[in-house]
């Protein structure tokens, strides 16, 4: 970056701004010929007695009135001629100013790229963001002005002052007789180019968001050496923003050319009817003169050079305080970031850490005179409490800090100068900061096998609309004039032959080993069970299921395992469908028969009064309605209950409760269409199963298939394509790969029903060979921003297998996996070791239970690298591995008064007792019902918290201790609350709950609990009190068990 805005500008932009200035003074005589022409056409054409004149030297003799029209006509060619100049002036203006934003804005987020880590402690990422998009957006307009405006405008004004002295005339303003078509049609250009300004902030906000994921996944862009790739997208972005500002530029300019013509076309009527008046004596001269003369005037280049000043003096002051935040001390080296050309060589050498020393910002030392050495190909462990000392500690290692002194090498090259593509390929790299961005699970496991093109662009940016080859080579000139990335983004660039592939189909198979080393296999299998796809994309795969779905049956029924599933019968109502679906056998796939129309479709309407359905559809949902507003109205705005388990959200649910007023006052009738198209959409969105709302009993479920028969037997033709349905020989596209395996839904009535179905279709499909297709079509699902569509152990997985899928010489694995168990991480660890037998494996990690695979161990304390036995690892946490118990997500009370019991128990609940009626509702209706045979464990020791478990019916013991000697340490009967403790803490399961006997309990989601204890300070007080008097008794109770045999007593 240049120091200073007026060096930028001259630096990048010399030759432009001296073609925009020559222009700008080529359009000079056209100016003074305007003012010229006037004063001909007066003294010569309109002034004396009319008489014939010479034209061409002499050659030809016109008579007064065509001697007027050639004149004018000659006025109205220079009118033409200086509005396109002056068009073409403002347009390349802009487009130079757009095209010098471009550069400085790639200039900006280049140096972020390379920004020294503490830059990032210093400077938000909503001030970079902001600094980027918005603070460099008023350069753009004064870079293209920068000659060419006070050029332009003081040579107009010197122009008009010299005519002035030498013409003697006196310049006027004319009337505006164009004013109203001017009004007619400049308003609808500029509606034109206020919808591509919608355009470009809709592209500026997503370059906001890359850039925020840029920022926060800076240390996988390092270490991965994928800076080239990163580029080559802001590259496209910013081209895709330059060619919807250079579309405006030329619309506006011409719009505002337009404008000027038609406002010259009033002097030319003035000269050529008013003329023609004065020859015929019916105008006076003066007259004439004075209107002539009142049009032109000095103020407006004026003030357009008083704007001017304060915009340059503004520009420079917003360019002074950007160029102070983007060339900080420690910069990167750009050879470092990005070297073009270089070919990846092997890392595969040992690692010497040589007095290496790390100093704090205050001077106080982190580490001092460090020295180790490590053997290629080893493993070896750092350990330790201090995880931010064990972090810098790891960021040195991956040249993401630098050291205050001493080095690092691998072999006979120092660290600090190996360029990134190199250092990428070779170093893999997870943290416990490892950033998943917002694009699909495949783009984020290989992203750090991006640092080149692998090959041609298949898809070419272009910036004319056709997309034509010449519109790409004007994308390529212009990204080249803007010191832009001119490397291709719309295409692969991950490089398969680095890991040893031949190409894609062989790399998906490295990658099913891959996720199968860091544990994610099974993860990612029931993740793509619940995926929904287009046959028509997929058809293989959609025709692979559909072979395998009469396989699951058949061994659901071999197993006695049928009651498990659902299936979709025509001739039967299935309660865990919604009304909606149960109604159209399938679901919608047009907007017709959507949710918010089904109820007011002239067909539909027609069937729903043949079996007099209207009125109750209406009831049902106005008693919906009613419930709904009761338990939520209370809620405050943006409240997550609104998101996870409302039929609605709070702007709708406003909208309910309006509708419920109006009824109230004015009667059901007096609601128009939209009011009960949406009454309608709750009913419609019932699932008998989820909701146990009671509203809809046996016989209508009944009459609901009649409705059904009836429906399809008299479908018009119109809306034949209008529903994919539930044919048992055809994939769904709208049900999810296991809801067309199953062709049904999982009853999930009895405990367990969820897992059993999944691990049989797990063996069936594993069994068929299309285990490992199920788990790549994940590969095309979107992470969400953060990897918010992921779980945490989930991200952490993707973040392992994108450093070790290259195939890295050297792997560095910081605090990676800590959502699991320690005996997890160290199989993990195990298996990657297994995977990748010659790489050099550092695993930073606070606590190891099996050493066997290590060859060195070091605790990291007090700055010092401390080797420890391998024998003693030193004090480590017994296992925690997960082993899910058989709960599943049951809700079989379908009548009203069993939602009834549910409120009336949780009210007797002491930590529950003290909430109001429709806070019990909303609790209720959030929870889930789930049944337990005996021996059945609700959870087991390190099971994550999946919820608040609430007793309806049956004991319930608490154990310790591991299987063969196990302990009961209290039973809980009805109204008991099991869990808290774990979910407010969120730690893993401390102990195993398994029922008694047969037992019904209320599973309160996590989160809703969370929420509860948050916005209700009495909730908060009661089960800290709850908790507090229950480790009292239980203490109580363990002193009375170690001094004498006996059972263990009921906790009422």
């Amino acid at each position: 970056m240049e120091p200073t805005l007026t060096r930028f500008i001259w630096r990048f932009s010399k030759r432009d701004q001296i073609a925009v200035l020559a222009l700008t003074l080529a359009s000079f005589p056209l100016l003074y010929l305007t003012l010229e022409l006037p004063k001909i056409i007066i003294n010569d054409a309109l002034s004396g007695e009319p008489h014939p004149h010479d034209i061409l030297w002499g050659r030809f003799s016109v008579d007064a009135v065509d001697y007027l029209m050639l004149l004018c006509g000659a006025f109205f060619c220079l009118v033409l001629a200086s509005g396109f100049m002056k068009m073409r002036i403002n347009t390349y203006k802009g487009v130079l100013g757009e095209r010098m934003l471009r550069r400085l804005r790639f200039q900006m987020l280049d140096r972020v790229l390379r920004f020294p880590m503490p830059q990032f402690q210093r400077t938000s990422q909503g001030e970079v963001i902001s600094m980027v998009a918005s603070e460099t957006e008023p350069l753009a307009g004064y870079v293209g002005d920068a000659l060419a405006l006070p050029a332009f405008q003081g040579g107009t004004m010197l122009t008009i002052l010299i005519f002035m002295f030498v013409q003697d005339p006196i310049l006027g303003l004319a009337a505006a007789a164009l004013i109203p078509v001017q009004a007619a049609i400049i308003p609808r250009l500029q509606r034109q180019v206020n919808l591509l300004g919608k355009k470009r902030v809709l592209k500026v906000r997503q370059l906001s968001e890359t850039i925020g994921e840029s920022i926060s996944g800076i240390r996988d862009i390092r270490v991965n050496g994928t800076a080239r790739y990163s580029l080559a997208g802001f590259s496209q972005q910013l081209g895709e923003i330059f060619g919807i500002r250079m579309e405006i530029y030329q619309k506006k300019f011409f719009m505002k050319g337009l404008n000027n013509f038609l406002g010259q076309m009033t002097p030319l009527l003035f000269y050529a009817i008013g003329g023609y008046l004065v020859i015929q004596g019916d105008l006076s001269i003066g007259a004439l003169v004075a209107a002539v003369a009142a049009y032109k005037d000095l103020a407006a280049p004026w003030k357009e050079l008083l704007n001017y000043y304060q915009r340059m003096a503004d520009s420079n002051i917003k360019y002074d305080q950007l160029y102070e935040q983007f060339v900080p001390d420690g910069l990167l080296d750009k050879q470092l970031q990005y070297c073009p050309g270089t070919e990846p060589k092997p890392l595969d050498a040992d690692i010497r850490i040589s007095n290496l020393s790390l100093n704090r910002a205050d001077g106080t030392s982190v580490f001092s005179n460090m020295s180790l050495s490590i053997p290629a190909g080893s493993t070896i462990a750092i350990t330790g409490n201090d995880t931010t000392a064990q972090e810098q500690f790891v960021e040195l290692l991956t040249r993401i800090t630098q050291p205050s002194s001493g080095r690092i090498t691998v072999g006979d090259q120092d660290i600090a100068s190996i360029p990134e593509t190199i250092l990428g390929p070779n170093f893999g790299y997870v943290g416990p900061d490892s950033y998943i961005f917002n694009n699909t699970v495949y783009d984020n496991v290989f992203l750090g096998m991006k640092t080149s093109p692998a090959e041609a662009a298949t898809t070419l940016p272009s910036l004319l609309p056709q997309n034509s080859e010449e519109g790409h080579k004007l994308w390529i000139r212009e990204t080249e004039a803007a010191g832009n990335s001119t490397d291709p983004f719309l295409t692969n660039w991950v490089n398969y032959q680095a890991i040893g592939a031949f190409g894609e189909a062989d790399a998906l198979n490295w990658w099913l080993q891959v996720i199968g080393a860091v544990g994610a296999t099974e993860t990612l299998f029931r993740f793509g069970l619940d995926l929904v796809i287009d046959p028509n994309e997929h058809e293989s795969f959609a025709a692979q299921i559909l072979g395998a779905r009469q396989h699951v049956r058949q061994q659901l029924a071999s197993r006695k395992l049928s009651h498990l599933v659902r299936h979709f019968e025509f001739d039967e109502y299935n309660t865990y469908a919604s009304v909606a679906e149960n109604i159209l056998f399938g679901n919608p796939v047009d907007e017709r028969l959507s949710l918010d129309r089904l109820a007011t479709n002239d067909y539909c309407y027609s069937v729903f009064k043949q079996f007099d359905l209207v009125d109750t559809i209406d009831d049902i949902g106005l008693r919906l309605a009613e419930m709904l507003v009761e338990m939520f109205e209370d809620l405050p705005p943006g409240h997550a209950f609104y998101e996870q388990f409302s039929f609605v959200d709070e702007d709708t649910l406003e909208r309910l409760g309006k509708i419920l007023r109006q009824v109230q006052a004015k009667g059901r009738t007096s609601l128009n269409r939209e009011a009960r198209n949406l009454l309608a959409s709750l009913t419609f969105e019932i699932r008998v199963e989820r909701h146990r709302i009671g509203l809809i009993d046996e016989a209508l479920q009944q009459k609901l298939v009649d409705v059904r028969h009836y429906f399809h037997k008299n479908l018009p033709p119109e809306l034949k394509g209008a529903i994919a349905k539930f044919y048992p020989h055809d994939y769904n596209a709208k049900l999810s790969i296991k809801g067309n395996l199953l062709f049904g839904r999982v009853a999930f009535s009895t405990a367990g029903a969820k897992e059993k179905v999944e691990a049989l279709i797990d063996e069936v499909l594993t069994d068929l060979g299309i285990k490992d297709d199920v788990i790549l079509m994940i590969r095309n699902v979107q992470a969400g921003i953060g990897g918010s569509r992921l779980s945490a152990v989930g991200r952490q997985r993707i973040a392992l297998a994108r450093a070790i899928i290259k195939r890295p010489k050297i792997l560095i694995a910081s605090s990676a996996m800590q959502a699991v168990s320690a005996v997890e991480r160290d199989e993990i660890r195990k298996r990657i070791r297994h995977l990748l037998p010659e790489t050099t494996i550092i695993w930073v990690d606070q606590a190891l239970v099996d050493t066997d695979d290590l060859n060195r161990l070091f605790k990291l304390e007090d700055g010092r690298l401390i080797e420890q036995s391998l024998d003693t690892a030193g004090d480590v946490p017994q296992d925690r591995a997960t082993a899910y118990g058989n709960q599943t997500s049951v809700v079989d009370l379908a009548l009203e008064d069993g939602q009834r019991a549910e409120i009336r128990l949780l009210a007797q609940v002491p930590i529950f007792a003290h909430l109001q009626p429709q806070q019990l509702k909303l609790l209720s209706f959030t929870a889930e019902r789930l049944q337990f045979d005996a021996g059945t464990s609700f959870y087991e020791p390190g099971d994550q918290p999946d919820g608040v478990y609430v007793v309806v019916d049956g004991m319930v013991d608490m154990i310790r201790g591991v299987r063969g000697d196990e302990m009961v340490v209290a039973t809980l009967g009805p109204e008991g609350v099991i869990g808290e403790l774990e979910v407010l803490a969120n730690i893993p399961r401390v102990a195993r709950v398994r029922a008694a006997g047969r037992v019904v309990a209320l599973r309160i989601d996590p989160m809703v609990f969370i929420n509860f204890v948050r916005t209700d300070p009495e909730l908060a007080f009661a089960v800290i009190r709850g908790i507090g008097l229950r480790s009292i008794g239980r203490a109580d109770e363990w002193r009375q068990r170690t001094n004498s045999e006996g059972t263990a007593p009921v906790a009422e």
